[in-house]
């Protein structure tokens, strides 16, 4: 599919984006001698095809076969996430060649270059999808977007958004047979070589020499041997660096507390979190914003062997801290725990560190919300309305010293990596990560469980808000 400005007035369809109470523009209804105000639908979502039969053949007018009223629901009441929906739903019924007046979706709270970016956003998130079979190929779909004024560089910007959103998907998609460690590292180098950006990959030996206890101890079990994938993007000079932490479990199998079956099938999505952050500065070197960041990916698996971690066993991690082994399916707060620390070595000031964490923020949220924490709440402010934006709702979530003094009641270690049969599992979790936060850095964790997979698979979730909040 290729999206750009209409240069021209003709086309196979055209999309006339509305409000439920506008009406239809009495001249169309003339000119095709149809009463279109009593034959669109104005329900949010409802679509109408009306084919022209050639009557609308003046250069003035747009030239089509068919029209495609698609109404947004009522006028400064509609949210963005609506929108996205309702144009993804439609691109099942674009083709060939298409012109949307996009200009029809402006009010209060939507301008021609928000409505530029839902629109292109959501076909190109439409159209993605993992191919099943070695054919199957997209639309061959030409989309023009019709306004009075220049939106080249706006649809260029969304398309790099819709893109990168589409690869962290694909790579969620992709079988754990097919995305080891190693293979995420590949891809993750070959990003890195086409965007001309630092990357370091370390390697098993590299990570004992680091002493990075606590992903060692998760790997210990599988064959493939774990990566630190680091990628950095420096940009604003000396300013202090941000660290985008995704976790990057390729498979789960909870390890000697094996998951039961059914839980067992979607453990390739386990490492959505990591896909996410390299989707995201895969955004960010694109639009060459001015920020430093880096991305932080650990990667490995979680699984059974002679060798594989125990409970009762006692990890060290990077930060010196010790760690008893009480749940082995509690590995996702492992792997972060030694990539935070490493990322606060490397010198980042903020930190955002993503993950399919829990099924306890599941549970409390279910699936139309990432749960979030924070330390600083200026931070989250912040972060909280640049998702607004994006039309990724999060809720916050609470950390306190009660979880954390839980979490020191081990006789054998500083923390235990869970806390059997308590209640909170989402807070534990987070609380434990924040263990690993130093004073001076402002930190916010995304568990997106819930929202990381859909029935179409990877999401791509919050892609859009952690590249979104550098291009201020």
């Amino acid at each position: 599919m290729k999206i750009q400005q209409a240069q021209t007035n003709k086309a196979y369809q055209c999309v006339f984006p509305f409000y439920s109470e506008d009406k239809i523009c009495p001249n169309l209804s003339k000119l095709l001698s149809y009463p279109l105000d009593e034959i669109v639908k104005r329900k949010s979502g409802d679509v109408t095809r009306v084919y022209t039969l050639g009557r609308l053949n003046s250069e003035d007018h747009i030239q089509a076969e068919e029209l495609i009223f698609l109404c947004l629901g009522e006028r400064n009441k509609t949210k963005p996430e609506n929108i996205k929906k309702h144009f993804g739903s439609l691109y099942a019924a674009l083709e060939k060649d298409v012109i949307i007046l996009v200009e029809r979706m402006v009010a209060d709270n939507i301008d021609a270059e928000k409505a530029v970016r839902l629109v292109t956003e959501s076909l190109l998130y439409a159209e993605y999808a993992y191919p099943k079979k070695a054919y199957q190929q997209p639309k061959d779909l030409q989309v023009f977007l019709k306004a009075k004024d220049d939106i080249t560089k706006v649809i260029d910007k969304a398309v790099i958004y819709g893109n990168a959103i589409n690869n962290a998907r694909r790579l969620g998609d992709i079988p754990s047979n097919l995305l080891t460690p190693s293979d995420l590292a590949c891809y993750a180098m070959n990003l890195a070589s086409r965007l001309g950006l630092e990357i370091t990959v370390l390697d098993k030996e590299a990570l004992r020499v680091k002493k990075m206890g606590a992903l060692l101890g998760v790997n210990a079990g599988s064959a493939n041997e774990a990566k630190l994938i680091i990628i950095k993007y420096q940009a604003a000079g000396d300013a202090p660096w941000t660290a985008l932490v995704g976790k990057g479990l390729t498979f789960d199998s909870g390890g000697y507390n094996l998951k039961p079956s059914q839980s067992m099938a979607g453990m390739k999505y386990d490492m959505c979190g990591g896909a996410n952050v390299l989707a995201a500065i895969e955004i960010i070197a694109s639009l060459k914003l001015k920020a430093n960041v880096m991305a932080v990916v650990p990667a490995t698996e979680n699984l059974i062997s002679g060798s594989a971690y125990k409970a009762g066993d006692v990890l060290t991690s990077l930060s010196g801290k010790t760690i008893e082994i009480t749940n082995t399916d509690a590995e996702g707060r492992l792997i972060l725990c030694d990539a935070l620390t490493y990322a606060q070595q490397l010198g980042a000031k903020r930190i955002i560190d993503i993950a399919t964490l829990t099924g306890a923020c599941s549970v409390a949220l279910g699936k139309e919300f990432t749960g979030v924490f924070a330390n600083s709440e200026a931070f989250l402010n912040e972060f909280k309305a640049v998702a607004e934006g994006e039309a990724e709702p999060i809720w916050q979530l609470p950390l306190s010293e009660g979880f954390t003094k839980q979490l020191q009641k081990s006789k054998v270690a500083d923390l235990v990596n869970a806390v059997v049969g308590a209640g909170g599992g989402a807070s534990l979790a987070a609380s434990f990560l924040k263990e690993f936060i130093e004073p001076d850095v402002e930190w916010i964790h995304l568990d997106i469980a819930a929202t990381s997979t859909n029935d179409d698979g990877a999401t791509g979730v919050m892609v859009a808000s952690m590249a979104r909040l550098f291009e201020k």
